[in-house]
């Protein structure tokens, strides 16, 4: 199948309606926003014509080909402009099976971030629709605890919603609403030659942590296309200082100065001007690693999966995974678990794991049940 998103017509609504084909299932698909079972063509357009504007709110049908496999509407609610929620979630019923509904909701995800600009997607499923919840958590939704759960009156009982959610990790910058020191270093960044991953922090209670390139990331300049490359869950401190390749004075030179760096002064040629200073390659930060309080890492270091430089620490050296390291030079101080255990963790990475698998697997994660992973 080659399937597409289009605008929603109204010539469609014909198709759509028919796919509903019990007052059950009609309330799973919209609740109680249309009054009467069956829905027609009619009551579809008029609820198009009076709540779907084309800015605020959206319809839109999947196809494929000439054909219409499926629907759906976005919308801003009206508290968070940088919202886009789902509704209204069908596809074809003689097609199920084949996953269209993961592929609807996943190609409407990726409008709303890529197209619409939003930074979270949400949706509300009633309890009683587990093939409409498990289509959702397989497309990257998770389930949010609300202080009251939304309800409706349906077919006389009472159906409870389930809220879910997920962000746009290249766009949220603050992990926690009430915190504005600690910032996702992925949607802040924005040198091509920085490269971070998801869910990585970086707290500055002392400057704006949305500046961490020009205030930590130091000697960093175009000419030597050297890299910062962080990966996935690292935690990295206030004050903590990349030092790249241009603080480098050269050491085959008899003397310190960068005569080079000032050709202009010296008649010396522009082109020669990285002679100036020794190049020892990019620094790469692996995953889950804890980078402490004003420690500096400097040009050329490796730093292997989940390990932990000290407070201060000046780590010159490439880092093993799993290794606590501190001091100035910065030396290993012990390994954080023994062989099998890192053996295991460097086995099954379990940052690379669907964000779902990672957040049931937290409880294992937090009390060091390695066998449970």
């Amino acid at each position: 199948m080659s399937l597409t998103l289009r605008p929603y017509q109204p010539s469609d609504a014909a198709v759509i309606t028919s796919w509903v084909k019990s007052e059950y299932f009609m309330r799973q698909w919209c609740a109680d926003r249309y009054e009467r079972y069956p829905v027609t063509p009619e009551d579809m357009n008029r609820y198009y014509e009076r709540y779907i504007d084309g800015q605020r709110s959206r319809a839109l049908a999947m196809v494929n080909g000439s054909d219409i496999v499926g629907y759906i509407t976005l919308r801003i609610p009206a508290d968070d402009p940088v919202e886009q929620r789902l509704g209204f979630v069908i596809v074809d019923d003689s097609k199920r099976g084949r996953g269209l509904g993961k592929a609807l909701v996943s190609m409407a995800i990726k409008y709303a971030f890529e197209t619409l600009g939003a930074m979270k997607v949400s949706l509300g499923v009633f309890e009683n629709n587990p093939s409409a919840i498990h289509c959702y958590e397989s497309a990257g939704f998770h389930r949010v605890s609300l202080s009251e759960t939304e309800s409706y009156e349906c077919l006389g009982e009472t159906w409870n919603c389930i809220e879910m959610e997920q962000y746009n990790m290249d766009k949220k910058i603050y992990p926690r609403s009430s915190d504005n020191q600690t910032v996702y270093l992925k949607s802040v960044v924005t040198r091509p030659t920085i490269e971070v991953g998801d869910f990585t922090i970086y707290n500055d209670f002392v400057n704006d942590p949305r500046d961490f390139e020009k205030n930590n990331v130091l000697y960093h300049y175009p000419i030597n296309n050297d890299r910062l490359i962080i990966g996935k869950f690292c935690s990295i401190a206030c004050g903590a200082k990349f030092i790249f390749n241009c603080a480098n004075h050269s050491l085959k030179s008899l003397s310190t100065y960068t005569f080079p760096l000032f050709f202009e002064e010296w008649d010396l040629p522009k082109s020669e001007v990285a002679s100036a200073w020794d190049n020892k390659g990019d620094i790469v930060i692996g995953n889950d690693v804890w980078i402490g309080y004003d420690a500096v890492i400097m040009a050329g270091v490796t730093i292997g999966d989940g390990a932990i430089i000290g407070t201060r620490a000046v780590v010159t050296k490439d880092v093993e995974p799993y290794t606590i390291v501190g001091g100035v030079p910065a030396k290993e101080i012990r390994k954080r678990f023994v062989p099998k255990v890192i053996k295991k963790l460097m086995e099954i990475q379990w940052w690379d794991w669907p964000i779902e698998k990672i957040r049931s697997s937290i409880p294992d994660i937090q009390s060091g049940n390695i066998d449970a992973l």
